[in-house]
């Protein structure tokens, strides 16, 4: 096929439903030189950059790796109250 495989491989997490596309609109061509991997062709709802184009404590605060630890935090909190 003539599509790349990055483009595959999102098509196949998409399909498979891990990956929607209203949440996580995709953006080509790649903007941004921050952060790894796919950050520069995603951009979180509601804002005009991509996650490789947000300074990392913005990043931290819209992404899901970000989201994921605060609520860590709050699991472990809440664990070493009771």
């Amino acid at each position: 096929s003539d599509v790349p495989e990055s483009r595959v491989n999102f098509r196949e997490l998409q399909q498979a439903g891990y990956i929607r596309q209203d949440d996580l609109p995709l953006v080509l061509p790649p903007r941004g030189e921050r952060g790894f991997g796919w950050d520069p062709v995603f951009r979180p709802a509601g804002e005009a950059r991509t996650f490789g184009e947000l300074p990392e404590a913005e990043k931290d605060r819209l992404g899901h790796r970000g989201r994921a630890w605060r609520d860590l935090l709050v699991e472990l909190q809440g664990a070493v109250t009771q």
